[in-house]
Parts: C-alpha cells; structure tokens; sequence
C-alpha cells in the first residue's frame, strides 16, 4: 500500500501493512493495542490516528521563543517552556490557512524539545496532506518543512 493512498485518505485506513516506507521517508505503522494507525516522517515528525482526532508530534524542536515576550527557550537539562512557545500549527502548502494550537512541550532526550497539538480529523490542512507540495510543523522555534513528492501523494 502507498503511502500517498494513506495521506489522501486520511491516515485512518483500518487494514495496512505492518510497516510500509516511501522511498521520501514516509513509514506508515500499523495501529496496535498501544497506539492507533501512525504515519512517521524520519524522526521528525509523528502522526497518530485516534478515535476522534489526529495527534501531531514534532521531535526535537530547538531555538524555541516565547512569542508573548519575545524570549528564548534554552535548549538545555532543566529550562521550562513557557506557555507562549508552547504553541504549533499544521502547515500545507495550500489555501488554507494555519491554525495555531496549543501544544503540550517536554524535553526531548537528546536535545530540545518535542511539541504535540492535537487536530480534529476535518483540520482543513489535515485533509489537504495528500495534495499538498509540503508540510511542517510550524512553531516558534525552528520549523522543518518536508517536501511531499510524487510517490507521497
């Protein structure tokens, strides 16, 4: 099954393989009794299906800035987020504009920070993945923009 079938439905297929990889990055990962139905981008970016909304998780955020004081995150063992850069959007290149949500911020274990929204399963820029150029995680910090190509949709 291609990854391109799961973006454009969706991600809420209820029969995949186990584990199936795009050539760009893409893993899809099959729901177990843990988790639902999950779409990976490298060790970036992590989707979750669930029962009535989509979890959108970035990995390792760093040069987080409080958007409310224009202050800086450190980066380091013990620094707190501050509920202004504790914010995320899910961003597609497309018509329809991004909307801010606020995110749940831990540390992540290597460096940084790793930032969860959660989206209603008609998110305007959920739906539009599967058509879109690119995607990101946008937030206060620095932002990835992944490319989507041809395979991926």
């Amino acid at each position: 099954m291609k990854t391109s079938t799961i973006l454009g439905l969706g991600l809420c297929l209820a029969l995949v393989q186990p584990v199936a990889a795009s050539e760009s990055g893409w893993r899809l990962i099959a729901a177990t009794p843990d988790h639902g139905l999950q779409l990976a981008y490298t060790e970036l970016y992590l989707f979750e299906c669930g029962a009535r909304d989509v979890k959108a998780t970035q990995f390792g955020i760093t040069g987080l800035t409080d958007i409310r004081t224009g202050k800086d995150i450190p980066d380091t063992p013990g620094a707190k987020v501050t509920p202004g850069a504790a914010w995320m959007s899910l961003f597609v290149d497309n018509d329809a504009e991004p909307e801010m949500h606020a995110a749940k911020a831990v540390p992540n274990a290597f460096k940084g920070w790793d930032m969860t929204i959660r989206l209603a399963k008609d998110d305007k820029n959920f739906r539009q993945m599967g058509r879109g150029g690119g995607v990101s995680l946008l937030n206060p910090g620095k932002t990835v923009p992944v490319v989507l190509h041809d395979e991926d949709h």
